[in-house]
């Protein structure tokens, strides 16, 4: 089966103002992530305010929003998604409603039901929190000294922690955009 991790950075953490800011697709076939087919794209808004703070996107280089709208939709339409949350899945349906043909599956709910089979759940979200950053390296899967919160990286995290997931047992449910 091919997947395609996906991954987005906003101007706000709120999805129903949230402007896109960057995305990133990776693709994963036949369980091989393929950095060389990925795709990085950049929007081009001006100032983009606080969010700078989270992700270092600026807003002064990349393509207009239109164009990268376009290439979004072409990007994701018709392919399985793999995600950290819900936030972009969110935003994709807020952008593009009922005319894109997706499904996704939600890494942060795998690893979710995963720790709640072992231990506390409540406890472990106390403790731990669900961060990317810090679920990666549980499962020491840091690429690098990479700044999180770069949609290429996050994307690339999201699938290594679907593989690893996978690879304990932990199976995911395919949920439509």
């Amino acid at each position: 089966m091919s997947l395609l991790a996906f991954d987005a950075e906003y101007t706000s953490p709120n999805p129903k103002d949230a402007k896109l800011v960057a995305f990133a697709t990776v693709p994963i076939e036949d369980d091989v992530i393929r950095v060389s087919r990925s795709k990085y794209v950049v929007v081009s808004r001006g100032l983009v305010g606080e969010s700078a703070k989270i992700h270092g996107i600026t807003g002064q280089d990349g393509v207009d929003e239109l164009e990268a709208i376009e290439v979004l939709y072409e990007e994701v339409n018709g392919q399985t998604l793999v995600v950290f949350g819900r936030i972009d899945v969110n935003f994709l349906k807020r952008t593009f409603g009922k005319k894109l043909r997706a499904n996704y599956v939600d890494v942060a709910y795998g690893y979710l039901r995963w720790r709640a089979s072992r231990e506390n759940l409540e406890y472990v979200l106390m403790r731990e929190g669900m961060n990317l950053t810090e679920i990666c390296k549980q499962f020491g899967l840091c690429v690098g000294d990479f700044i999180f919160h770069n949609s290429l990286v996050d994307a690339i995290h999201t699938a290594l922690l679907y593989l690893k997931l996978r690879s304990v047992g932990v199976s995911f449910r395919l949920e439509r955009v």
